[in-house]
């Protein structure tokens, strides 16, 4: 699977926990090879809301990060909505 198509499928594994317009514009950024942009954004409203992620969501968001070159805090402040059981 491609990298923007990679970032579609975790973006829409939380259309039922994050505003639809901010994965749909992740996936816009990621469709235009801005994908370091979409990660970024996917982390920052994850995190601004408080969204409960499970631990495999965030080892995809590490790889993904590595990949994209995405800055490595905004991924890592993702650690503390880690939760045992999915949401």
């Amino acid at each position: 699977m491609q990298l923007a198509d990679r970032i579609k499928h975790i973006g829409n594994q939380f259309v039922d926990r994050i505003d639809p317009q901010v994965i749909s514009d992740a996936v816009e950024y990621a469709d235009f090879s801005e994908c370091k942009l979409a990660v970024e954004m996917l982390c920052d409203q994850l995190f601004e809301y408080d969204v409960p992620i499970t631990s495999d969501e965030f080892l995809q968001f590490q790889q993904l990060a590595i990949e994209t070159q995405a800055d490595a805090e905004r991924i890592e402040t993702l650690h503390s909505l880690v939760r045992s059981s999915s949401p």
